[in-house]
């Protein structure tokens, strides 16, 4: 009897542990704002880490990354939350390569969670309707035109 009671009390203690070690967790991010874009187009990728504890070394994301580039990158934005640090980056990314590009999951040194992958669709641009264009001409030779102008002041 006393042991049942001991093992619903430790069950118990886990289950409220296991919450409260949840709920100051850190959390990472990485979120797109389209998953489809044409050639050449932007979109932006938005990496954050909420919750988490001040000096933390930032996501080491490369300028070009399997058919994606990087456009632009917006400094690191840092909220104070009490005793934890929010901290939130904008990049500006493009492909010029049309297929399904995924980024792997990102990680922090010193966290465990990472990122979940993220897949980009890049369409390539409808050509069929450019019929207005024309074709490339040839180099036109430029006459040389030996008048003489008189002027006279």
């Amino acid at each position: 009897m006393i042991n049942r009671k001991l093992y619903i009390v430790f069950v118990l203690g886990l289950f409220f542990l296991s919450i409260q070690l949840n709920l100051f967790s850190q959390t990472v991010n990485a979120l797109v704002n389209r998953d489809r874009i044409f050639i050449g187009e932007q979109i932006e990728l938005k990496l954050s880490v909420e919750r988490a504890k001040a000096g933390i070394t930032w996501f080491r994301f490369p300028d070009s990354l399997n058919h994606i580039e990087v456009v632009k990158r917006n400094k690191i934005d840092t909220i104070l939350n009490g005793s934890y640090t929010n901290y939130a980056q904008t990049i500006s990314i493009t492909s010029f390569d049309s297929g399904r590009w995924e980024f792997p999951p990102l990680s922090l040194p010193g966290i465990v969670q990472t990122t979940l992958p993220i897949s980009i669709d890049v369409l390539p641009v409808d050509v069929s309707k450019m019929q207005d264009y024309n074709d490339i001409k040839d180099i036109e030779e430029v006459k040389q035109e030996n008048d003489l102008f008189i002027t006279g002041k």
